[in-house]
């Protein structure tokens, strides 16, 4: 369940823009943080809520794996944001898009 759900949330969710553009992917425990925030900003601007959960290390992998193949090559990083403050690493994911 917590694949699809991720699947779901990558498809409707605004945070995960800066995915597609920058082609960079958070590490486990900050995309956990995220996960585990039970909601977000969608692209028509309502929030979507979800029941918080985390990915294990497989479902990490095979969700990294499926974004990529949307999204192309996706580069692991944690751009020094620590492991819960996901909304710092989306934000700098943004704007390391714009720089480049």
């Amino acid at each position: 369940m917590s694949l699809k759900e991720a699947q779901n949330i990558f498809e409707k969710c605004m945070a995960f823009e800066s995915v597609k553009s920058s082609n960079l992917f958070p590490t486990i425990a900050q995309l956990n943080s995220y996960f585990r925030s039970g909601s977000d900003r969608m692209k028509d601007q309502n929030t979507l809520n979800w029941p918080p959960f985390s990915l294990n290390d497989v479902q990490y992998d095979e969700f990294h794996y499926w974004c990529g193949r949307i999204c192309g090559e996706l580069k692991i990083v944690d751009l020094d944001c620590g492991d819960e403050d996901h909304n710092k690493w989306f934000d700098l994911a943004l704007s390391y898009q714009s720089q480049n």
